[in-house]
């Protein structure tokens, strides 16, 4: 490590040696640190995988994954990538947000296919091209588990136009179901996404507006099938 710092020194001094010399000093020194500074800075941090382990066999189509970064300050941006090549070549699945540190797990939001063999690994990006992969891990996917049927829904009704702009949507039990998806979107627009343990949810939305909604029932092996695509519409002010 001394040897290979001395030599990194070595080249930047000499290319010092070998800058113009008719560039103003302020420029000189700002180009200069824009140019070689990352020849010296400090690495990115690596990521360490906890779960699962090498190698697993898993009896579920959405893992939990748990990984720990090291603090860092500021937050960086890390990727969980998920592939069936274990050269990355092309992806699977993939999870990202900024995180400053600290043990993570995130699971997928959608099934991975059963009985298959994947690779797993966590990239932290630190900017600047400095980029740093955890080790590389692989998994099968389990095969033999039960993928509940789609809820049925409720409320508000197809084609309705609510009474309020606080809405709730209600389904009806599947039993099994450990937590349920609800998505809804403004139509054409992005979907949102939560998570309940109950049949049941009540939200504040914008008045005027038509929405999409639909449920998914999870249990522990995999999300269920969706249930009808519903719409609605909600009052005028």
């Amino acid at each position: 490590m001394k040897i290979m710092r001395f030599f990194v020194l070595l080249l930047v001094f000499s290319l010092l040696l070998c800058a113009p010399s008719e560039i103003a000093a302020g420029q000189e020194m700002n180009s200069l640190y824009q140019l070689y500074l990352p020849l010296v800075m400090k690495p990115c941090v690596k990521p360490m995988l906890i779960a699962p382990e090498d190698e697993a066999q898993l009896d579920t189509l959405i893992p939990s994954f748990t990984f720990e970064v090291p603090p860092v300050t500021p937050s960086i941006f890390i990727l969980l990538e998920i592939s069936k090549d274990p050269g990355f070549g092309s992806s699977a699945y993939n999870m990202g947000g900024h995180l400053s540190g600290g043990t993570v797990t995130w699971q997928p939001f959608s099934n991975l296919e059963p009985g298959t063999n994947y690779y797993w690994r966590v990239k932290a990006d630190c900017g600047n091209y400095a980029v740093t992969y955890s080790d590389i891990r692989s998994f099968t996917t389990g095969s033999t588990g039960e993928m509940l049927p789609p809820p049925v829904l409720l409320a508000p009704g197809n084609g309705t136009t609510t009474g309020s702009t606080t809405v709730t949507f209600d389904w009806e039990d599947t039993p099994g179901a450990v937590r349920y998806a609800i998505l809804y979107q403004v139509q054409d627009s992005y979907w949102l996404l939560t998570y309940v343990t109950e049949s049941t949810i009540t939200r504040n939305l914008q008045a005027s507006t038509t929405y999409n909604w639909y449920v998914e029932a999870i249990n522990d092996y995999a999300y269920g099938a969706s249930s009808d695509l519903w719409t609605f519409t909600t009052p005028d002010p």
